[in-house]
């Protein structure tokens, strides 16, 4: 019988499958960041007072570029070894978190950055790819189910640390992938809605207790306060969509975004909306609802549980971080710092959106076992 199994196809049978079009679409909402921060910078740039008109274009160029390194270097890692250099880089991670505690540069009144050989850097998007293989790695055991509140606990000291910066949003964010993760690790659902009530009753403690909080939701509830609060900007926000209608009024010709405190940050996407239209925005949409489509179906088809988990994790955070900074520039939620994964303008978010796909690439890569290769060769 004639062998439909030649060297090089045994070879490429042993080659992993990638998930090509998400590095695609990644590419393009690089290449849509670099395009809407081109026409941002010079505003931001004007009213910081940067006399590079280009200044955030030029870093985030750089920024790019080391990203997508970054994004290969993590998709084809060996992942057993990559595991285990994610262990470390968490307790690294958590080691900076606890650093920016207490040398952090105070930003808005909040400890966020760290400043190391001239470079700030905001350990919690570094830490979150980490996080997520950690959580995966604890909520696989076979003893997760008896053990569930310890992990539970470990979690909460994480979350914790991240809402005495103060940063209770991405506290939040941290705890909505933790839940996604809890989600469809086989906990019991009784269990799972314990520790969901649980969770939401620290909401109207946080109104209570943290003036921050309070001051970001009476602001969003009352959007008409004065021009230097944060109902101005989700004013000034809602006013780029309707100039912009459907095609925008042209690259370079918007004039919101001269208003816009964080026009080429958190309400880029804004930017968009008032030059591109909101044809380009569905289309920026659309991108992000691919990539998390193709991951969804990646953690359906896995066979392997922890796989599966650190799957849902990344691509969690690029859903949860999509919808929230999106729906800000939409006034549906109260404002709160949170960048658009692979647009808005940052090195930190950036490098770390780019590991947290490249950690999904990794992890997701189906590999044909030598089992059932030796069957087909003996067919």
């Amino acid at each position: 019988m004639t062998n439909r199994y030649s060297k090089s196809n045994i070879l490429s049978a042993r080659l992993p499958s990638m998930d090509y079009l998400t590095i695609v679409v990644t590419f393009i909402l690089c290449g849509v960041g670099l395009l809407l921060l081109s026409t941002a910078s010079p505003a931001s740039t004007q009213r910081l007072g940067i006399s590079e008109p280009f200044h955030f274009f030029h870093r985030q160029l750089i920024f790019t570029l080391v990203g997508v390194v970054v994004l290969f270097a993590t998709a084809f890692a060996n992942r057993t070894f990559y595991t285990k250099v994610a262990y470390m880089s968490f307790i690294i991670g958590l080691v900076l978190l606890l650093a920016v505690l207490i040398f952090g540069e105070v930003v808005n009144g909040s400890k966020r950055w760290l400043n190391i050989l001239g470079f700030s850097i905001q350990p919690t998007e570094l830490l979150k790819p980490f996080y997520v293989i950690v959580t995966a790695r604890l909520m696989s055991k076979d003893d997760f189910v008896e053990n569930a509140h310890y992990i539970f606990l470990f979690h909460s000291a994480v979350a914790l640390l991240i809402v005495v910066q103060p940063d209770f949003g991405m506290a939040m964010t941290f705890t909505a992938v933790f839940f996604m993760q809890l989600l469809c690790s086989n906990l019991p659902f009784l269990s799972l809605i314990k520790y969901v009530l649980f969770t939401s009753s620290i909401l109207p403690l946080a109104y209570i207790m943290l003036p921050h909080v309070r001051k970001r939701v009476a602001l969003f509830l009352r959007s008409d306060t004065d021009h230097l609060s944060l109902g101005y900007q989700s004013t000034k926000s809602m006013l780029s969509y309707v100039k912009g209608s459907w095609f925008g009024s042209g690259l370079g010709e918007g004039k919101i975004k001269y208003q816009l405190p964080d026009s080429h940050t958190d309400y880029i996407f804004a930017v968009a909306a008032e030059e591109f239209g909101s044809i380009l925005c569905c289309a920026i949409v659309m991108l992000y609802a691919t990539v998390v489509a193709r991951g969804m179906i990646k953690a359906i088809r896995s066979t392997d549980k922890f796989c599966t988990l650190v799957i849902v994790g990344c691509i969690g955070y690029i859903a949860f971080q999509s919808i929230f900074n999106i729906s800000v520039t939409l006034s549906i939620l109260p404002s709160k710092g949170m960048t658009l994964p692979l647009i808005s303008y940052g090195g930190s978010a950036m490098i770390g959106a780019c590991v947290l796909l490249g950690t999904y690439l990794n992890y997701s890569k189906q590999e044909v076992s030598k089992k059932r290769i030796n069957a087909h060769i003996h067919m």
